[in-house]
C-alpha cells in the first residue's frame, strides 16, 4: 500500500512541475498575447490542471484500490482455506508462544485434549500434560529456541479414553518478518494404525518364515517365487532351494498335477488335496496340499499360495491308532471291532447272493489255572502260541479275530455244511494234541468250540455271535474239550437264566429261600458234631431250584453278597436256638462264595452278623473252595488269619478237584479239608479209593482234620473209617432237611444209639 502512495505522489509531482513549466509557453506560442485573454486562459488552465490531475490521481487510486481489493479477496480466500484445513485436519495442529502457552489449536488438538478452545488457549504446557511428558515437551521447545531448527520424533501416550496411541510429532519455529522466532508450531499425527499395520506385516513375515506348514508363493505358470523355512525342512533343501522350480516337479503323480491345474482352470479359487510329494530323486512322502489364488485389481489371477503339510507323522499315528482300534495288541490278530467288520462283510455278501457262512467261537481251556500257577506272563505266551496255530487255518475264505481274553472267533465262507464244519473244528482240536512249550515247560491245553450258521442260527451279527457263544458255553458244560453246534434249546436255557437273575433279588423278600441242614458226624464216636447249612430255592413256578443253578447266577449278578448274609444270619439264629434247647453241636458250617471272600470287609461283616444274632464265633466254620486260595495269596492269607483270630474255623471244601499247592496248604490257617464227593462216589473203585487215601494222608501229615463228603453206603463209611478219616457227611446218614425234620431225625438217631 505504501508503494502505491509513493507512486501516485511521484506522478502527481512530475505532472505538476511539467505543467507549470511548459503550459504557459505552449499557450503563449499558440494563443494571442492579450493580457486579459491571458488571464482568462490562465484561469481555465488552472481549472484544467485540477481536472486533469484529479482524473489521473483518481485513475491511479482506483487501479490500486481494485488491486488491493483483489489481493484482499485472495488473501481472505487463502486464509479461509488455511483455516478450513487447520480446523478440519485430522492431524494435531497447535501454536505455542515462547512461554509455552497455547495460542492456537485446531479441532483435532481440542478433541485429543478433550477441551474447548477457551479451556486450552492460554494454558501452559505443564498445565495440560502430566509432569514427565510436559518436561520432555518443554525440553524440545528449548532446543528449538536454542538451535532454531525443527525437530521430529515418535512416541506413545494414551488418549482421553485410556487407549494407547502411537504418534509422530513435528515441532518447528515460527518467525516474523525480521526472522525472529515468536512462536512454536506443532503438528502431530496418530500413527497407531500405520504402526500396527507395519507390526502386522512384520508378524506375518515372521509367521510366513517360521510357520510349521510349508508355504510356497508361485506365479501364474506355477514357477516358485518364494518359500518359507519350513519348506526347506520339509524338502531338505537350502532356504531358497525351491525358488525357480516349477510346482510340477514337487508332485509325485503327473495325473494329480493335471487334476490340480484343471480345477484351477475351472474357476476353483482354493481347494485342498492329499497327495504324495517328491523329496529328492527317489523319496516321497504323504502331504496335505492346499492352494489358493491371488487376484490383482483387475480380478485376474496373478499368483498362487500353496500350503504344504508333511503328513508322515500323522499317517504313522493313524496307523498306530488303527492298529490299536482294530488289532489285538497281544497277538496282532483282528480285535473284536475288526472281526465284526469282517462279519458285516460276510453278512452283506450272503444277503445279496443268498449265501451261507458260519461263525466259530474257540475258547482255551484251563487258562485261568495256568495264570494262577505259572503267572499271567505264561498265560500271555499260551495265548500267543494258540493264536499262531489257529492262524494256520486262515485263508481268503476264513477270517479270524481275538474277541476277548482267551476267546477267538472265525468267519467261515467255505465248508459250511455241518460235516465240513465238524471236520474243520476237529482239525483245530487236533492241532493241540501235542503240548505247547512255554518257558521250557510242556503245557497241554484243550479247546472248546461253539458254532452258529447263517441264516439258520441267526440273521444278524448280534444273534450269530450270541448263538455261537451260547454253543461254546454249552461245549464247556459238556466236557473239558468239545465241539457244539447251536441249538434253540440253548436259548431256552439262557432265557431261564435271565429270568432267574431278575427274580433272585425279590426271592429273599418273598421268603422263597429256605435253609436245610445236613448233619456232620465224628466217624469214631458216631456222634453228630455239627450241621452244614445248605440253601434251597422254592420257586413259585419252577419248584425247587438247585444251588448249582442259582448260585453261579447270584455270583454273576452280585446278589450272592446279600444271599450269603441271609444264610449266615438265619442259620446262626437257628443254631443258637438249638444250643439253647440243649443240642450238643460243636459247629455250624456255612459255605462262603469266592465273591463274598473278595469283599474287603468280609471278616467284619460276618462277625457283626454273629454279634447281632448272639452266637459265639467259635461255633462258626466257613467252607471255602480251592480257587479262593490262589487268587491273591497275601490277601487271602491275611483274611484267613483274621478269621482264625476271631475264633472262626476254616474248612477247604471239594479238595482234590482244584489247583491247590502243598505250599499254600501249609501256610494257610485251615482247620480241615473235605474230600470231594466225586472221589467218594466211585468207591470201591480202586482209583478213587487211592485218591481218597492220598488226600487223607496228606491232611494228617499237615495236621488237618479230614471230612469225607458224599458217603452213601455202609461200605464207603467203613472204607473211610479204615483210612482214618475224622468226620463224615452224606445221604448214608441223613439228607439235608429243614429244622423240624432235623430235630426229629436227631431224636430217632439218639434212640438208635
Amino acid at each position: 500500500m505504501r508503494k502505491s502512495i509513493y507512486k501516485v505522489t511521484f506522478i502527481y509531482l512530475v505532472f505538476s512541475v511539467l505543467w507549470i513549466k511548459f503550459s504557459d509557453k505552449i499557450l503563449l506560442t499558440f494563443l494571442h498575447r492579450d493580457p486579459r485573454f491571458l488571464t482568462t486562459v490562465q484561469t481555465y488552465k488552472g481549472i484544467f490542471f485540477v481536472l486533469i490531475s484529479t482524473l489521473v490521481i483518481y485513475l491511479l487510486l482506483i487501479k490500486d484500490a481494485l488491486r488491493a481489493e483483489l489481493l484482499d479477496k485472495e488473501k481472505n480466500k487463502f486464509n479461509s482455506l488455511v483455516n478450513s484445513i487447520l480446523v478440519n485436519a485430522n492431524s494435531y495442529i497447535a501454536v505455542k508462544d515462547l512461554q509455552g502457552k497455547y495460542k492456537m489449536a485446531n479441532d483435532a488438538a481440542l478433541r485429543f485434549h478433550q477441551k474447548t478452545k477457551s479451556e486450552l488457549i492460554g494454558k501452559l504446557t505443564e498445565e495440560i500434560f502430566s509432569p514427565d511428558i510436559a518436561e520432555e515437551l518443554l525440553r524440545q521447545d528449548r532446543e528449538i529456541l536454542k538451535k532454531g531448527l525443527p525437530v521430529e520424533f515418535e512416541g506413545e501416550t494414551t488418549d482421553y479414553k485410556g487407549n494407547k496411541i502411537k504418534y509422530h510429532l513435528a515441532k518447528f519455529p515460527l518467525r516474523d518478518d525480521k526472522g525472529e522466532i515468536y512462536s512454536i508450531g506443532v503438528i502431530g499425527r496418530d500413527i497407531t494404525a500405520k504402526k500396527n499395520y507395519y507390526e502386522r506385516l512384520r508378524i506375518e513375515a515372521e509367521i510366513f518364515k517360521n510357520l510349521k506348514q510349508g508355504i510356497i508363493l508361485a506365479d501364474r505358470e506355477m514357477n516358485i517365487i518364494e518359500n518359507n523355512m519350513s519348506i526347506s525342512k520339509i524338502f531338505e533343501c537350502s532356504d531358497d532351494g525351491l525358488v525357480g522350480k516349477n510346482v510340477e516337479e514337487l508332485i509325485f503323480s503327473k495325473i494329480e498335477y493335471e487334476n490340480i491345474l484343471n480345477l484351477l482352470k475351472s474357476g476353483e479359487q482354493s481347494f485342498e488335496w492329499e497327495l504324495f510329494l517328491k523329496k529328492g530323486d527317489n523319496d516321497y512322502f504323504p502331504a496335505r496340499f492346499s492352494i489358493s489364488s491371488i487376484k490383482n485389481s483387475d480380478d485376474q489371477v496373478e499368483k498362487y499360495t500353496i500350503l504344504i503339510e508333511d503328513l508322515t507323522e500323522l499317517k504313522n499315528r493313524e496307523k498306530k491308532i488303527n492298529d490299536l482300534m482294530y488289532s489285538d495288541p497281544l497277538t496282532g490278530l483282528k480285535n473284536k471291532h475288526a472281526f465284526i467288520k469282517c462279519l458285516k462283510e460276510a453278512l452283506s455278501y450272503s444277503e445279496k447272493y443268498r449265501g451261507r457262512f458260519a461263525v466259530i467261537y474257540v475258547d482255551i481251556n484251563a487258562l485261568k489255572s495256568i495264570n494262577r500257577s505259572l503267572g499271567h506272563e505264561a498265560g500271555d505266551e499260551v495265548i500267543k502260541a494258540v493264536s499262531k496255530k489257529l492262524l494256520t487255518f486262515v485263508n481268503e475264505n476264513i477270517c479270524i479275530g481275538k474277541i476277548s481274553g482267551d476267546e477267538f472267533a472265525f468267519v467261515v465262507f467255505e465248508k459250511i455244511k455241518i460235516f465240513e464244519l465238524k471236520i474243520l473244528a476237529q482239525e483245530m482240536l487236533d492241532v493241540f494234541k501235542n503240548p505247547l512249550k512255554i518257558f521250557g515247560k510242556d503245557i497241554y491245553i484243550g479247546l472248546n468250540i461253539g458254532i452258529s450258521v447263517y441264516p439258520n442260527d441267526g440273521q444278524n451279527i448280534e444273534s450269530l455271535m450270541k448263538n455261537a457263544n451260547t454253543a461254546l458255553q454249552s461245549s464247556k458244560k459238556n466236557g473239558k474239550k468239545g465241539i457244539e453246534f447251536f441249538s434253540e434249546s440253548f436259548n431256552a436255557d439262557l432265557d431261564r437264566k435271565f429270568e432267574l437273575s431278575c427274580e433272585l433279588p425279590k426271592a429273599i423278600d418273598n421268603n422263597e429261600f429256605v435253609i436245610h441242614y445236613q448233619p456232620q458226624l465224628d466217624i469214631k464216636r458216631g456222634k453228630i458234631i455239627g450241621v452244614e447249612a445248605l440253601l434251597r430255592w422254592y420257586h413259585p413256578r419252577y419248584g425247587i431250584i438247585s444251588p448249582k443253578e442259582f448260585i453261579p447266577i447270584a455270583e454273576e449278578t452280585g446278589d450272592i453278597i446279600a444271599l450269603g448274609e441271609f444264610v449266615l444270619e438265619k442259620s446262626a439264629a437257628q443254631f443258637k436256638s438249638w444250643l439253647e434247647s440243649g443240642y450238643d453241636f460243636e459247629r455250624l458250617s456255612v459255605n462262603l462264595s469266592p465273591v463274598q471272600f473278595k469283599e474287603p470287609n468280609i471278616v467284619e461283616t460276618l462277625t457283626d452278623i454273629l454279634k447281632k444274632v448272639g452266637l459265639q464265633s467259635r461255633y462258626l466254620d466257613i467252607e471255602i473252595t480251592e480257587s479262593i486260595l490262589i487268587e491273591d495269596i497275601i490277601v487271602t492269607e491275611n483274611k484267613l488269619k483274621s478269621f482264625k483270630n476271631k475264633g472262626i474255623s476254616i474248612t477247604l471244601d471239594d479238595f482234590g478237584v482244584g489247583y491247590s499247592s502243598l505250599n499254600y496248604l501249609k501256610s494257610f490257617s485251615l482247620e480241615r479239608i473235605k474230600i470231594d464227593r466225586e472221589f467218594i462216589k466211585g468207591i470201591p473203585d480202586k482209583d478213587n479209593g487211592s485218591i481218597s487215601n492220598i488226600i487223607t494222608n496228606l491232611g494228617k501229615n499237615l495236621g488237618l482234620k479230614v471230612l469225607a463228603e458224599g458217603v452213601e453206603s455202609d461200605y464207603q463209611n467203613e472204607f473211610m473209617r479204615g483210612l482214618g478219616v475224622d468226620e463224615v457227611q452224606g445221604y448214608y446218614f441223613a439228607k439235608p432237611m429243614g429244622p423240624l425234620e432235623l430235630e426229629e431225625f436227631i431224636k430217632i438217631y439218639s434212640n438208635a444209639e
